[in-house]
């Protein structure tokens, strides 16, 4: 801004004010001012009138000093959290169930009993739908497919009790301690039957009437 300050018969004084300028850069506030010591305009009268055409005194302005202002710094403040206890109580129990029919004996599988029924004390192996027929090897799909004994005998569509690994006892038999193979059609021998296709150790005789079951992979 400019003023005039005094006028005479031979002078004319003007002063500027100092000037400020606030601008945005970014999140801050920009001031900047300029100090003006201002400057003073001698004019001489050579008559009544101030000339047309002055000759100027100017004094330069200082340069120009930013301020810059910054906002101050977010704060987050996190309060700590309590944990939640959660009780849990045991409710009443509800009325015991009927019990179920008994499993297999330990070291027993039961299997459904395919098309053809099987005798007791006869070696098993499964068919192709996974059903239990009575094990024989002068057949090549029973190459590894035999799974143990029965000791009882069943009809097709039973669940037959299949067990390995324990002593069985028959007073009909009469064995040569040693081993007993796999025969035809779920016999247990001791002289592999003509056409063989596969031996396979089904059990050792301990005695005359007396098998430990022991199934052995076939060779």
């Amino acid at each position: 801004m400019t003023n005039l300050v005094s006028q005479d018969e031979d002078t004319v004084v003007i002063t500027r004010e100092t000037s400020v300028v606030v601008t945005r850069q970014g999140a801050a506030t920009v001031v900047i001012k300029r100090q003006d010591p201002g400057f003073v305009v001698i004019t001489k009268r050579e008559s009544e009138s101030v000339s047309a055409q002055p000759e100027p005194v100017i004094v330069k302005p200082q340069v120009m000093t930013p301020i810059v202002i910054s906002p101050p710094p977010s704060t987050v403040v996190v309060s700590d959290v309590k944990p939640k206890t959660v009780v849990v109580t045991r409710g009443i129990p509800g009325p015991e169930g009927r019990q179920g029919p008994p499993g297999p004996a330990g070291g027993a599988t039961l299997i459904e009993v395919g098309p053809a029924p099987i005798g007791g004390h006869s070696a098993v192996a499964c068919n192709a739908g996974g059903l239990l027929v009575p094990a024989d090897s002068t057949v090549y799909a029973h190459l590894g497919a035999v799974v143990g004994l029965v000791q009882n005998a069943y009809v097709p569509g039973d669940l037959a009790e299949v067990k390995a690994g324990y002593p069985l006892e028959h007073a009909g038999w009469t064995w040569t301690p040693g081993p007993v193979y796999v025969g035809a059609a779920g016999q247990l021998t001791q002289t592999l039957p003509l056409g063989a296709i596969f031996v396979q150790v089904i059990g050792f005789a301990l005695s005359a009437t007396r098998v430990l079951i022991d199934l052995q992979p076939p060779s």
